[in-house]
């Protein structure tokens, strides 16, 4: 995959049924490859799916240069996504996509910032996985 040319899968996309984990994935395969351009791997959102998972996030990248496609590194995910219950796993999904930063903090003065650029009026965003897919350039509904 080329980031420099095209976008990661969104935040929301389920790899293995771990959201986040496409993306990461995509992430990988782009940076063992040489082709990350703006997107940085292994950042604080990867480290969160990769400390879920208890992926070390080196292995993940020796493993996306060496496979092929999704069905390669699929291999390599799914004995770490099988050490968790589906419910753990639906748990920590919710909480990883629903994630608003406490008011005050830096996280949610940088949030707040990005959004602001990306789409200003749109106070309804308030998590990093909507702001992401924002900055991708996908369209995110209306938050109530």
């Amino acid at each position: 995959m080329d980031l420099r040319v095209e976008k990661p899968r969104s935040v929301h996309e389920r790899f293995c049924g771990v959201v986040m984990l496409a993306r990461v994935v995509d992430k990988a395969h782009a940076a063992a490859a040489g082709m990350l351009g703006e997107y940085l791997y292994d950042g604080p959102m990867d480290k969160a799916v990769l400390a879920f998972l208890e992926i070390d996030a080196l292995e993940l990248l020796r493993a996306a240069g060496e496979s092929a496609d999704d069905g390669d590194i699929e291999t390599f995910v799914r004995p770490y996504v099988a050490r968790k219950t589906p419910a753990e796993v639906e748990t920590w999904n919710a909480g990883f996509i629903g994630y608003v930063p406490k008011e005050g903090s830096d996280s949610r003065r940088r949030l707040v910032e990005m959004r602001d650029r990306l789409a200003p009026g749109r106070e309804d965003i308030l998590t990093w996985a909507d702001v992401l897919d924002l900055d991708d350039g996908r369209e995110v509904p209306l938050r109530s």
